[in-house]
C-alpha cells in the first residue's frame, strides 16, 4: 500500500527519549471531502498521524516520530498526556456509518507496519474512548477490533514481517 503525504502544520517534538508505544484509534465524524481539509489547518489546532480514507486511502499527515494532536485530554494505563507517546490514525467513518473492506485492509496494513517500526504490542491498539472515558465514544459501536486485528495479521503474513519487542 501506498501512503500519501498530506503534511499538518499541527504538531510538536515528541520528549526527549520517547518513542510510541500505542496506537489510538479514531473516527473522525466527517467525511473524506471535510477530514483532509481540517486535519491540515492550522486553525483546527488538531491533527492525527495517519487518515484512512472511506476507500481505504491512507494519508500520512505527521510523521510517527513527532507528536500529533489527536487525543486531547487523555490518560493511558495512569500515564498522561496520551499524544506523548501514542500514534492517532483517523479513520473516516460517521457515527451512522460501517467501516469499508478497503478502511479495514488498509488499517491493517497500518497497523502491522507500525508494529514492525515501533515497540507496540498488541494490547497497545486502543480507542479514542480508552484513554478519554466519558469524553470522547470513537471509534464508534461498529468498529470491529477483531477484523482490524485480522487485517494486521494477515498484512504480516504477506510481508513476512516480524514486530518489535516492546
Amino acid at each position: 500500500m501506498n501512503i500519501i503525504h498530506s503534511p499538518s502544520p499541527n504538531w510538536s517534538e515528541r520528549p526527549a527519549g520517547v518513542v510510541p508505544t500505542l496506537i489510538v484509534w479514531h473516527a473522525t465524524a466527517g467525511t473524506d471531502s471535510s477530514d483532509l481539509p481540517w486535519l491540515t489547518n492550522p486553525v483546527s489546532k488538531v491533527s492525527a498521524h495517519y487518515l484512512v480514507t472511506r476507500s481505504g486511502i491512507i494519508h500520512r499527515l505527521v510523521y510517527p516520530e513527532k507528536k500529533a494532536w489527536h487525543a486531547g485530554a487523555s490518560s493511558w494505563k495512569g500515564r498522561g498526556n496520551v499524544n506523548d507517546f501514542s500514534i492517532g490514525v483517523e479513520i473516516t467513518c460517521l457515527p451512522t456509518q460501517d467501516y469499508t473492506d478497503a478502511q479495514y485492509r488498509a488499517a491493517g496494513w497500518l497497523g502491522m507496519t507500525l508494529m514492525r517500526h515501533f515497540p507496540i504490542e498488541w494490547s497497545g491498539h486502543v480507542g479514542h474512548y480508552s484513554i478519554s472515558p466519558g469524553r470522547k465514544t470513537d471509534p464508534y459501536y461498529q468498529f470491529h477490533w477483531g477484523r482490524l486485528f485480522e487485517e494486521i495479521l494477515r498484512a504480516k503474513a504477506a510481508a513476512g514481517a516480524t514486530f518489535k519487542a516492546a
